[in-house]
């Protein structure tokens, strides 16, 4: 990209102002690119690429377009000595440079963290004064390139529209029932519940974006996104919920709102957008999240452990590692029933499934940490983690590829990577998700290993769940060095006709594939 735009910037150029005046050309042409319309969703669907790619590539073709703007502007270094630069003529390309200057700091990384609705409200509102500014200039100039700058400007209403009326088209709110959004403040986190018509397609991973124009002035001009997280399919509607951490913005006004009494409002869904990661051919699955990040699992969790059920993929191990802020009674009652669900489901199949979730001590107590076990594949860790300790003992006891997938802060995402990457390959892949939906935490905070208090969390090992077995019943604790908590690597895996251990694990689940699809035959014989 950069040297493409060099390319054309020193191609038959013969003297330095030539090139000042084909700068200002190239810049109205990286226009073009810039205008992706409201939201970088749709684009970025029929590209297949990543919406953080995109956003990649929207920065820096900015970035061009500003370098190329400064190198256009420099004619005026030149003029100045002449003629005043106070007329309309020269004033108006001035504005039309320092308005594109402006976006780089008001959107950079640090504010976009901080104050991301009033970064792009600043972005808009720069971009729109610039565009028109330019504009005059071109017109004023005469130039055969406000046609370029017109075309950008089209391109930019029509994907923008196009992404309108395919969401006014799936959910017809002329038709009843039309989309709600119903919104729950609990832990420290805002929770959505949205109904949606069945015929909208969702898979794991996707986001959507809401436009929820009621819930104040502010709102009308904004479209905050959120990542599905599970959804459930009713008779007549399907139900996704979302989880959102409340920042600066309309996430927290939502929360506050939500923290008085439970809301319900009309809303206007965007999307879903994304493109799913691919998990099939792994033999061992490792999540490693951190509060709101399990959320962003959850969808693939559940779908693993469906076609896993269907014998559709290669997966035998799927670990969740989870670093809760907050102790078991500190999220709603579906999310453990949700985890124990699954379990039961994953019980008569391969029981690939295993929980380990770390809650922080907020009492005083044995110098050992407490370890309780739920059930079999359910435990409940109060005290300290070391993150590398852990991952590199999952990693030791793979069962063919493996695939460590991360949805942390900072410190444990860096963490994770130092002990994955050394030893990335074909069988061993990291996957990072969006960092935007991570939790974010501050430099005071201590590492994910502190025994900070933290409201909601208890000692006590959670309740039972009505509905499970009797071997989920019992409770165990044990401290954190027992043997019984180390994974036998000499385990085997019992089937109908025969014993194969798990070093020889991806012949065995492709025979397995190739009989669960073959179909049976019968032989009649006369007698």
């Amino acid at each position: 990209m950069l040297a493409a735009n060099i390319f054309g910037l020193r191609f038959r150029t013969q003297s330095w102002t030539q090139a000042q005046k084909r700068a200002g050309s190239l810049a109205v042409i990286n226009l073009i690119p810039l205008c992706s319309g409201v939201s970088f969703g749709l684009p970025a669907d029929l590209l297949h690429v990543d919406r953080q790619m995109l956003a990649w590539f929207h920065r820096w073709v900015g970035r061009i377009c500003v370098l190329h703007s400064i190198l256009h502007g420099s004619l005026l270094v030149s003029i100045a000595r002449t003629t005043t630069l106070a007329s309309p003529r020269y004033a108006v390309p001035i504005a039309a440079g320092c308005a594109l200057i402006l976006v780089i700091p008001v959107t950079c990384a640090a504010v976009r963290r901080r104050h991301m609705q009033f970064a792009m409200k600043c972005h808009y509102l720069l971009a729109t004064t610039s565009i028109g500014a330019l504009f005059y200039h071109l017109v004023e100039r005469q130039s055969s390139y406000r046609w370029y700058l017109i075309g950008a400007v089209c391109l930019w209403l029509f994907i923008s529209a196009t992404v309108c009326l395919m969401a006014i088209w799936d959910q017809k709110p002329w038709k009843p029932p039309r989309n709600e959004v119903t919104m729950n403040s609990v832990s420290n986190f805002l929770w959505l519940d949205i109904t949606i018509p069945l015929n909208r397609a969702i898979h794991p991973g996707q986001y959507v974006q809401l436009w929820m124009p009621r819930t104040s002035f502010r709102a009308f001009f904004q479209l905050p996104i959120f990542h599905i997280a599970f959804w459930e399919d009713g008779p007549t509607q399907r139900t996704v919920r979302k989880v959102a951490e409340p920042r600066l913005g309309l996430t927290r006004k939502l929360y506050h709102d939500a923290l008085q009494s439970p809301s319900k409002q009309p809303v206007t869904v965007l999307g879903p957008y994304g493109h799913p990661l691919s998990f099939h051919r792994f033999g061992t699955i490792l999540f490693v999240v951190e509060d709101i990040g399990f959320f962003r699992a959850l969808s693939y969790i559940d779908k693993l452990v469906e076609a896993s059920r269907k014998r559709e993929v290669m997966v035998r191990k799927l670990e969740v590692i989870w670093k809760r802020r907050v102790g078991s009674d500190g999220y709603p009652p579906w999310v453990d029933e949700w985890m124990q669900e699954l379990l039961n489901r994953d019980w008569r199949a391969f029981k690939i499934l295993q929980f380990s979730i770390y809650c922080p001590r907020t009492q005083s107590g044995p110098e050992e940490d407490l370890v309780c076990q739920k059930g079999e594949r359910l435990w409940y860790f109060y005290g300290s983690i070391k993150i590398e300790e852990k991952v590199a003992q999952h990693i030791s006891n793979r069962c063919g590829a493996v695939a460590v997938a991360v949805c942390a802060s900072p410190v444990v995402r860096e963490a994770v990577k130092k002990t994955v990457q050394p030893h990335a390959g074909k069988n061993l892949q990291l996957m990072i998700f969006d960092p935007d939906t991570c939790p974010a935490r501050t430099r005071d905070e201590k590492l994910p290993d502190s025994d900070q208090p933290t409201v909601g969390d208890h000692r006590q090992p959670p309740p039972g769940t009505p509905g499970e077995s009797e071997e989920t019943h019992q409770l165990r604790q044990y401290p954190t060095d027992s043997k019984k908590l180390l994974h036998s690597l000499s385990r085997r895996v019992d089937t109908q006709t025969e014993s194969v251990q798990m070093s020889n694990h991806s012949k065995w689940v492709e025979n397995k594939l190739a009989q669960a699809r073959r179909k049976p035959t019968i032989t009649i014989t006369e007698l």
